[in-house]
Order: C-alpha cells, then sequence, then structure tokens
C-alpha cells in the first residue's frame, strides 16, 4: 500500500453546505466579463471563446463557511493549454470589486480531452467566501461542465497529538483528492508545530524532480510551501526537509500534505524536532576551483562533501583518478574524509597539473562504492615574460562607454 493510493474520504455533512454549478440549463449565476465571447449553455456545459486579455467569470451571493479542508474541482475542456487563476473573497466591495491578489490560487489547464482541476485555496482565514472568481487566459475556447466546492475532512476529526505516519502499515493513510496523483494531505489537524523544525520524509523515486510540504495555519491565506529535491533512487532514501526558518512555520499548522513526482512512493513522514534517517555523504562540488586552469600551470580540485542524513557519516577516504595527461603536484591520490554531522561541510583539495590543453574526465570514488565523475578544461598555456610589477596602464579605444567603480567596503 502507498500513500498516493489512498482514496477520498468526504465529509458528507460538510458537503452538504457546499454549493456546485453543473450547467444543465443556463449559467448558474456566474457573469462574464466583455473578455469572454459567445458565452452559452449547451449540451449541459458552459461554453465561451475567450478573445482578449483578462476573460473571467463571477459569481457573488455566496455565504460559504471557509476550512482549510476544502477544494475547488472545475471539471473543464480548453483548445489550447494555459495558466487560469482562481480568486476568492469575503468582501463584495472594493478597488476591484472586493478581490485582490493575495486571495488566489494558480492552476493549469491542458489542451484536449475534459479533465479534472483541483484546486486547494486554503482560504480559511477569510472566515467566510462570499464571491468567486474564475480567471481563464486569452485565445482559447472553453467548455466547463462543472465547478464545484467540496470537503476532505471536517474540525470534528481534527488531530492535535499525531506528529508522525507509517505508510507501511496497515490503516495509515493519507487522502488523495479524486485520485489526483502527486499530491496527498493528512487527515484534519489542529496540531502544535513550534518544537517540530523538520520534515523527515523516507521516499522510494524512479525519477528524479523537486517534492513539496504542503502546509495551512490557521490566520494565513494559501497553501504554504517548503521544496526539496528528490533523486532517483529505487531504494529507501531519507529526505530532510527543514520548516523551523520558514516564517509561516510556527503556532499551529490545520492541514498537512505532500507533493511529489509521479512514480515515487511514499514510505513515511514525520514532523520532528531534529532531521532523522541514517547518515548519507553526498557531494555538493566536484571540480576546478582555479578560475582559469591553463596547461603546464598549477591548479586545484576541491571537493565538497556534506551530510544530508539525520545521523553522523562514518569515517572514509575519498579518491581522486586523473587522465594520463594530467599529474598530481605533491598530492596524494586518497585522502581521508572524517565523520560529519548533518549539513557539516568538509573540503579536500588536490593540486594538479594538465600536460596539455582540452577536456579531460576525472573521476571521483568515496565511501564503500561511490563514484562521480567530471569535465574539466584546461586553457593553452601563455608565455608571458617574467616583470617585476605590472605594466603600466594603456589607453584602449572603444565603442562602449565603460563605467568602473570601487567601494571601500571590508569583511
Amino acid at each position: 500500500m502507498t500513500a498516493l493510493a489512498s482514496a477520498l474520504i468526504v465529509s458528507l455533512g460538510a458537503l452538504s453546505l457546499l454549493p456546485q454549478w453543473t450547467f444543465e440549463t443556463d449559467l448558474q449565476g456566474w457573469t462574464p466579463n466583455s473578455h469572454l465571447e459567445n458565452v452559452r449553455v449547451e449540451e449541459g456545459r458552459l461554453k465561451a471563446d475567450a478573445v482578449n486579455s483578462d476573460p473571467m467569470l463571477i459569481r457573488g451571493g455566496l455565504e460559504i463557511p471557509a476550512t482549510p479542508w476544502q477544494y475547488v474541482a472545475i471539471r473543464i475542456q480548453a483548445s489550447k493549454p494555459g495558466s487560469g487563476e482562481l480568486f476568492w473573497t469575503g468582501e463584495t466591495s472594493g478597488q476591484y470589486g472586493g478581490f485582490s491578489p493575495n486571495k488566489s490560487t494558480r492552476f493549469e489547464v491542458q489542451a484536449g480531452e475534459p479533465q479534472d482541476v483541483v484546486i486547494f485555496p486554503f482560504w480559511q482565514a477569510e472566515k467566510t467566501i462570499r464571491q468567486l472568481r474564475l480567471d481563464l487566459y486569452d485565445g482559447a475556447q472553453f467548455s466547463i461542465q462543472s465547478i464545484k466546492v467540496a470537503a476532505w475532512g471536517s474540525p470534528e476529526s481534527a488531530k492535535n497529538d499525531v506528529f508522525s505516519w507509517d505508510f507501511t502499515k496497515t490503516g495509515e493513510k493519507w487522502k488523495s483528492i479524486m485520485r489526483r496523483g502527486g499530491e496527498v494531505f493528512a487527515p484534519p489537524l489542529n496540531l502544535p508545530i513550534d518544537s517540530k523544525g523538520w520534515a523527515v520524509i523516507e521516499l522510494e523515486s524512479l525519477t528524479d524532480g523537486m517534492g513539496e510540504v504542503l502546509w495551512a495555519s490557521p490566520n494565513l491565506l494559501g497553501a504554504q510551501t517548503a521544496s526539496f529535491p528528490i533523486k532517483r533512487v529505487a531504494s529507501r532514501r531519507f529526505y530532510n526537509v527543514e520548516l523551523k526558518s520558514n516564517k509561516a512555520w510556527s503556532g499551529s499548522i490545520c492541514a498537512l500534505g505532500l507533493r511529489v513526482p509521479p512514480r515515487c512512493i511514499i514510505k513515511s513522514f514525520r514532523l520532528s524536532e531534529e532531521p532523522g534517517g541514517p547518515g548519507e555523504l553526498a557531494v555538493q562540488y566536484f571540480g576546478l576551483e582555479t578560475a582559469v586552469p591553463r596547461s603546464a600551470a598549477e591548479s586545484s580540485v576541491l571537493v565538497q562533501f556534506t551530510n544530508l542524513g539525520g545521523q553522523p557519516t562514518e569515517p572514509t577516504s575519498a579518491r581522486l583518478v586523473l587522465p594520463p595527461d594530467m599529474a598530481f603536484i605533491e598530492s596524494k591520490l586518497e585522502q581521508p574524509l572524517p565523520a560529519l554531522e548533518h549539513g557539516e561541510l568538509h573540503e579536500l583539495h588536490w593540486r594538479v597539473k594538465a600536460r596539455s590543453a582540452g577536456e579531460f574526465n576525472l573521476l571521483l570514488g568515496y565511501g564503500k562504492d561511490t563514484t562521480l565523475e567530471t569535465p574539466v578544461v584546461f586553457e593553452a598555456a601563455v608565455n608571458m615574460p617574467d616583470v617585476d610589477y605590472v605594466p603600466p596602464p594603456k589607453p584602449v579605444f572603444t565603442p562602449f562607454d565603460v563605467c568602473a567603480y570601487y567601494f571601500p567596503g571590508w569583511d
């Protein structure tokens, strides 16, 4: 069982209070602006052509009690792909009729077949939603079958003492809304998180990509996010995402979710005081640190190691292998690498020289059996005569205006 296979669980009591529009006979109170033409209801769908830069539909007269466990689902078909935006507000007047940029969520629409667009507004701080505005995009024909506000939880079931989830155990699961891949949410929460500064996530992934921890706070509008890179690793791997440095991670949260790429299996998720998982030695940089390396001149190879895991790494060694046209200068091929704490950085340097100009491949080995390869380029040697001092400057005439500014700063 995986978290991404979780089914939608809907609070029927909350759902009965929430509106939906199916456009079987008319516009159901949605009002188009002048950037939409040929607006009509046909075959149970609201159809329109976007003919200018800001096409939109507005629905007023609402009284939706806002909670963080609600979403907006739009069944839509478009003739070309583009980006839309859903605005919401509890106001009915103002410069833009009560709407503002900080009360909106963007979404993507693909061209072709009808699709379900699911939007998580996290509008709970607005308390009551009185207007919705659906912004579309220019140059496309749209067919909207339905728009509905629905819920995947209720405040009665909110937990305030659950900080970890093991999805390998029976019964432990998060919710996938409308079986939408990539996003899963914990059951409703009312969780104090000031002492929990890290998310520790255990994944298996068959693809590289980016993940995001999602959360909502009672008094903040919109989804809050913290992103992290995901590596293609068939075995389990821990990812430590620091949350405590994010200004929005404070007080308590009412919703928690995770967005991951396709072909990614979530094994566990927990909020923790410290990073977790075994030590994981990683290379942050591997290459030349000389600004303009030239053949026959000394250059330096730099490798920066760090520990991505929660536990310390084991002491080991790193070995640099050079191609035949390169040689070490008073440097050992193998150097010791000490144990590293989480986030600690350690640098190793090798002094090298290339016998000729060109591109060469360096090979790095470390740990038990990890190897990395990187290309480096050496420019041709420049034979400059030895001088006692920098030659006096001479003017150079150019069609360009050159300005130099010296800032007498200091560390």
